[in-house]
């Protein structure tokens, strides 16, 4: 064979293997997840204008939208919270603010406010400087019992903004004024969306607990789930047939693999599985399904 065929034969061989590397991935579901989102978690300070800044009430509503718009997770509100659940935790460990026309540091860092023995200030001033750090956590929860499964910390630095602007120090008296009349509020998105990307992008969110219900059985030996296209389940995505075992001591349980399975159409919510391959005993109504992680390789 010359040159010319074995390079051909050689790209042919490539792209098949790439096309099913594409579709073995593409079949891993990965399903919205409700969950609990903690407060994020800040210190009070005070300004040099003599305002003490509570920032809580607006991270809150900043942290919940960025999770919702840029992640597979849902925050979610329950009358009782569920025993099994999933968490998600934001926290500001450090906001440290330099004003060098007046060598002044104002916010707090991992020890506590800053100090506020400085001039007292009430004209316009100038940030520029200092530094602002985020941690993030997602764990998942049985009963009161909660482990990590992911985490992340970004900094203003790493988020690519710049610590630059200017405090009306005449008009800042609350939180939500620093957050909305400053740059601070976009300073902070940039570094909750950062965070957040980085964090659902760890390879330990993969697996993350998720489970639908087996609702109906049907006599072509198909069966329904109570998830769907709301719940952003795909075509072709594989599951794992499971039955919850007696498990004493374990809210959330314990389960055993009969089966596997893949969506063979999916409408609002629900969605139709066809089993791959047999199965361990009769699917009943009740079993559930989860994630299938390590789809094998399709031909």
């Amino acid at each position: 064979m010359n040159q010319l065929g074995i390079f051909l034969g050689l790209m042919m061989v490539t792209q098949v293997s790439f096309s099913s590397w594409v579709l073995a991935a593409d079949s891993v579901a990965n399903p919205l997840r409700k969950v609990i989102v903690k407060p994020v978690a800040a210190k009070m300070f005070q300004l040099p204008n003599g305002a003490a800044m509570d920032l809580s009430a607006d991270l809150d509503v900043m942290f919940n939208t960025e999770l919702t718009s840029n992640s597979h997770l849902s925050p979610s509100e329950f009358n009782t919270r569920p025993a099994c659940h999933i968490e998600v935790q934001a926290a500001i460990s450090t906001l440290e603010l330099d004003i060098n026309e007046y060598g002044i540091k104002v916010g707090f860092n991992p020890s506590g406010p800053m100090s506020t023995s400085g001039p007292t200030l009430g004209g316009n001033v100038t940030v520029k400087g200092g530094l602002i750090a985020m941690d993030f956590r997602v764990s998942e929860c049985d009963n009161l019992e909660c482990h990590s499964i992911a985490a992340a910390s970004e900094s203003h630095a790493t988020s690519s903004t710049q610590l630059n602007f200017g405090l009306n120090l005449g008009m800042i008296t609350i939180g939500p004024n620093l957050i909305h009349n400053t740059e601070l509020g976009g300073i902070l998105r940039a570094i909750m969306d950062k965070g957040i990307k980085d964090l659902i992008n760890k390879p330990e969110m993969q697996g993350l607990i998720w489970q639908a219900t087996i609702i109906a059985i049907n006599p072509d030996g198909t069966f329904l789930i109570d998830a769907g296209e709301r719940d952003r389940l795909k075509d072709d995505q594989q599951f794992t047939v499971l039955t919850k075992l007696a498990s004493p001591g374990s809210v959330c349980g314990s389960y055993q693999s009969i089966g596997y399975a893949h969506t063979s159409r999916v409408d609002n919510v629900s969605s139709t599985l066809k089993l791959d391959g047999a199965v361990a005993r009769p699917l009943n109504v009740g079993d559930v399904v989860m994630i299938r992680t390590n789809p094998e390789m399709m031909p």
